[in-house]
Formats: structure tokens, C-alpha cells, sequence
């Protein structure tokens, strides 16, 4: 399967092809390599493979194209004809200087384009998987300890991507001003997330702002999710167990905000954003939850477990909603087992293995939520803003990625020339 080197035709532009999949890894771990690798090496083709994943959106391959941050991009169907039928997406090259580096999709597929091309194979990851021993490195982002019989030559941790990611966003936009108190909605990138957790948002605005009219509400809208989709927004009638009211998107030039059915204003502004700007934040599970501590944000986390088989799993898990009748409900309780695994599921809390800030986990309702919520907005949160900075750690790890990368393709430059 292995194309050969002497074939590729020669180019003053080496390749790294990154496979990726879900809005999560796009956001937060491919936006901050690709930029801290544009910085060190202008030279340099970034190629992006989108491989099949559960946790995708659909919306990858646009999103990465609005990103501006790479050379090019092939989505799951072009990578698939790439791996196994040697067909080269547009904008890809066959050279003889490259790398593969992964950072999500199945490993297996990326060691395969590994094979075709005839790259060595770099990741960046949580925990160890089982091919790693077919990676030329792998880098950790220090979530999970490494364990002792990894060589430290071949696998180190680097730092936490999340890190570098919240400060590029926090930098294009100033200073939170401070003078009202504003909460940051984040609901997740995912639609079959959104059309349960926007409307709970909603119920908790309207429930927490007589107590509190200082404050301010934005909703951090996800690159993955469209304008369209809020405007023509799912009927709310569908049987859910969750508390839901509904809203209307309102618009004046280039502004967007939801109106309550209490007459609450819900601005529509981006992540990067809400990021430097919220003083609170209510989030659910996810990237955005080691973003928002990276940023020295409180939050609220919450994650209602009425119906679990709408959440994405790893692995087999993933696919088993497929079955005929009984998928469903197999998805649903292999939901649960894999939360009941978890102790903790903010990026803060999980990194720290403690409670820094609350999670409203289960049969969820408004008013505990709205509760936390009010306690932090009235609390003096210092000690939880150094402790959430604290749990994600420094930004450097893009920088580091990028050097390791960079080295590399120079130790190519120079074994090709001699």
C-alpha cells in the first residue's frame, strides 16, 4: 500500500496532513497548531483530513475552510478514496517531505494514510490508545498521567491545547468592562444537543433575572451551528422530559439576540467573544468547559441524563442506536455506564480530580441551576479563578507541537539533500 518516495515529485513545500474529526478537536486543538505552525513555518503545506467519527457535526469541512488555517481540506468521502483507493484530494501533493499528524477520527485509518503516503506518524492525545506503538511520537496533553513504560523519547506531554486556543480568542477582543454582570450560554456544537439545552437555557434566564436585572446574557454560538437553524428552530413539542420555553430570533443589521417568552434579551454573539468577556458561564460537558477555565471564567456545568442515546459515545458504542427497536435503549444504558465511569467531567475538574466548579448531573431542573448560578454571580470567585487557570495549566503546547514538527521536516530536508 506504501506509495513510494522516489515517485513523488519533488517540492519546495513540505506537507503535513492533519486527520481530525469533531467540532471539539477542530476548535480547540487544530486552530492553535495550525496557527503557532503558520507562524513557524510559512513554508509549509497544512493539509486536513476529515475522518468518519461519531462526535462530528457535518459542518467540519466548512468550518475548517472559514477557519482560514489550512492549505487545504478533504472531507470523510475524499479521505476514504485517498486511504484506500490511492485518489488524491484536490489541493493535496504527493512529496516526498511530510507528516502525518493526528489529533481524532479512528487511528487505525490514520495509520493506513500514514501507509499509503509513506509519512511517519505523529498524534496529540489524552490517554494512550492501542496502535500507538505504530506512532513515530505521540504527545500528551497531560489530562492522564503517562504511564512509566511509554518511552519519554517517543511519548512526553506537552501542555493542553484548549490553553493556547482560549487565549487566540480572548486576544481578539478586549477587556470584560465590568460594569454589568454577564453570563456566557454555552449549549454544545451539536443540533441534536441544541434543540434540547437552548430551551432549558431559556427557562433558566427567565427563572434567575428578576433577582438578578444586572445582568447580561449571550449566547456563544458555535461555528458549527447556523443562524438558519436558530431562526427555524425545532418544535419543542416533542415529548421532552426537560424543561423547555420558547424563544424567538430577533434581528437589527448585523445583530442577532433571542427574546424570551419573558421578554429576556439573549445576545448571539461568537465563542472567542463570550470567552473574553463573560464573568459566568452555564456550560455543558465538552472542550468549551477547559476554554472557559482556561479563560478564568466560573461556570455552572449541567448535563441531564433523560435521554442519553442522544449524546455521541466512543467507539462500538457510538453505532449500536442503529439496531432495529432495541438500539435505543442499548445506547442509552451504555450512556449511563460510561458516566457512571466518569467522576468528573469539566476539563478543570477531571485534570485536578476535584470539584472546582459545580456539576448539575441527572434529572436536572431550572432551579438548580438557576440556584448555582446565582451563588456564583453573588460570590467572590478569586480563589476559583487561580484554581481553574491553575487545573488547565500554561499555553505553549501549539508552540511546542509546532517546533517538534518543524524539526522534524528539517531532519527530512537534510537527509534528502545529503
Amino acid at each position: 500500500m506504501c506509495a513510494k518516495v522516489a515517485g513523488m515529485k519533488q517540492s519546495v513545500h513540505p506537507q503535513v496532513i492533519i486527520t481530525v474529526n469533531g467540532p471539539g478537536e477542530v476548535s480547540a486543538w487544530l486552530y492553535p497548531l495550525a496557527k503557532a505552525l503558520r507562524r513557524l513555518r510559512p513554508d509549509v503545506r497544512i493539509c486536513v483530513a476529515l475522518l468518519p467519527c461519531v462526535f462530528s457535526t457535518g459542518a467540519e469541512k466548512r468550518v475548517v475552510e472559514d477557519l482560514d488555517i489550512a492549505d487545504a481540506v478533504c472531507d470523510t468521502d475524499e479521505s476514504w478514496d485517498l486511504i484506500f483507493k490511492n485518489k488524491m484530494p484536490n489541493g493535496f501533493e504527493k512529496v516526498p517531505q511530510g507528516l502525518i499528524f493526528h489529533f481524532g477520527g479512528e487511528q487505525l485509518l490514520t495509520w493506513l494514510l500514514s501507509m499509503r503516503l509513506g509519512y511517519k506518524l505523529y498524534a496529540y492525545v489524552e490517554e494512550p490508545f492501542w496502535l500507538q506503538s505504530r506512532f513515530e511520537k505521540v504527545f500528551f496533553s497531560g489530562l492522564n498521567p503517562l504511564p512509566d513504560k511509554y518511552s519519554r523519547d517517543r511519548s512526553r506531554h506537552v501542555g493542553e491545547l484548549m490553553v493556547d486556543a482560549a487565549t487566540l480568542r480572548r486576544d481578539q477582543h478586549g477587556a470584560r468592562d465590568g460594569s454589568r454582570k454577564m453570563i456566557g450560554l454555552f449549549p454544545g456544537s451539536r443540533e441534536n444537543i441544541v434543540k434540547y439545552l437552548l430551551p432549558f437555557y431559556a427557562v433558566v434566564v427567565d427563572s434567575i433575572t428578576p433577582d438578578h436585572p444586572e445582568t447580561d446574557w449571550v449566547l456563544a454560538k458555535a461555528d458549527f451551528i447556523g443562524v438558519d437553524f436558530l431562526k427555524n428552530f425545532p418544535t419543542l413539542d416533542d415529548g421532552r422530559p426537560l424543561e423547555a420555553s420558547p424563544f424567538q430570533l430577533r434581528s437589527e443589521g448585523d445583530a442577532h439576540w433571542l427574546e424570551t417568552e419573558g421578554g429576556n434579551r439573549i445576545e448571539i454573539s461568537t465563542n472567542s467573544d463570550v470567552l473574553a468577556r463573560a464573568d459566568v458561564a452555564l456550560t455543558i460537558p465538552g472542550t468549551n468547559t477547559g476554554e472557559i477555565a482556561a479563560s478564568g471564567i466560573p461556570m455552572v456545568l449541567v448535563l441531564p441524563t433523560y435521554w442519553g442515546e442522544t449524546s455521541p459515545l466512543p467507539g462500538i458504542a457510538g453505532h449500536v442506536a442503529r439496531i432495529p427497536v432495541a438500539g435505543r435503549y442499548l445506547k442509552r444504558a451504555l450512556a449511563h455506564l460510561t458516566l457512571r465511569n466518569l467522576p468528573f467531567l469539566a476539563q478543570p475538574n477531571r485534570r485536578s480530580n476535584q470539584m472546582i466548579v459545580p456539576e448539575i448531573v441527572g434529572k436536572v431542573n431550572s432551579r438548580q441551576v438557576r440556584d448555582s448560578l446565582a451563588e456564583l454571580l453573588s460570590s467572590d470567585n478569586g480563589q476559583m479563578v487561580e484554581d481553574l487557570r491553575a487545573a488547565m495549566g500554561a499555553p505553549g503546547a501549539a508552540d511546542r507541537l509546532a517546533t517538534e514538527i518543524s524539526d522534524y521536516l528539517a531532519s527530512m530536508q537534510a537527509n534528502l539533500a545529503s
